[in-house]
């Protein structure tokens, strides 16, 4: 996979992480709904993760609920002990 959509999703993660998300736009780029390049990435999950994490940031529990609940459906068949899926499942529930 080219280099250039990882560092689109680091960006992304950093914009989320200094919550620079605050013009009501989610800092993950749209990529992460067009699966045709490489369609077994990693990164279409957690750019799924991080969408529902920045919709929570700017208050949309609606829109943050969903992209959770996305993510879950991506990963129903996943082991349940994977660290990143535990914190999202704790995240989930405080909304």
């Amino acid at each position: 996979m080219n280099s250039i959509y990882w560092a689109h999703y680091l960006r992304g993660l950093a914009y989320l992480n200094q919550r620079f998300c605050s013009n009501g736009d989610v800092p993950i780029p749209v990529y992460s709904y067009h699966r045709g390049i490489a369609p077994l990435s990693a990164l279409y999950p957690l750019a799924q993760l991080a969408m529902a994490r920045a919709a929570g940031l700017l208050g949309d529990s609606a829109k943050a609920r969903k992209a959770y609940q996305d993510f879950f459906a991506r990963w129903k068949d996943a082991d349940q002990d994977i660290p990143i899926l535990v914190e999202a499942k704790k995240e989930y529930e405080q909304i």
